[in-house]
């Protein structure tokens, strides 16, 4: 069929940020993988805060920078230090074909919550 995009069977959790690494998620998406990504609702992605910014207003809606490195994502921000939390990673790292993240695996596994994602 010649509207099929080559990753429309890709399913991604994104636990990356700043730029680098939503920046390559965001290729995904593009060829068509379903990606979520997760932030942390106590730690500001550090693309927020930078410009451009919609209409010239600070705001951590407003960045250009991050609407475009993260558009044709989901996104859901889950406080990790939260038990309830944890349980939507659980969830969450069950169902995707990836989960990238920014911490070697070594880091990672000291969070039991993804032990067992972070090297995919």
């Amino acid at each position: 069929m010649p509207n099929e995009l080559p990753l429309e069977d890709v399913k991604i959790c994104d636990f990356m940020w700043v730029m680098a690494g939503p920046a390559s998620t965001r290729i995904l998406a593009d060829y068509g993988a379903t990606v979520v990504r997760i932030e942390s609702p106590t730690r500001v992605d550090t693309a927020r805060t930078l410009q451009p910014y919609h209409g010239n207003q600070f705001g951590p809606d407003a960045s250009g920078l991050f609407a475009n490195c993260n558009a044709g994502k989901f996104g859901i921000s889950l406080d990790l230090g939260n038990p309830a939390s944890r349980a939507v990673v659980h969830d969450l790292v069950r169902w995707p074909t990836s989960s990238p993240s920014p911490s070697p695996p070594r880091r990672c596994a000291r969070g039991a919550w993804i032990t067992n994602h972070c090297a995919s």
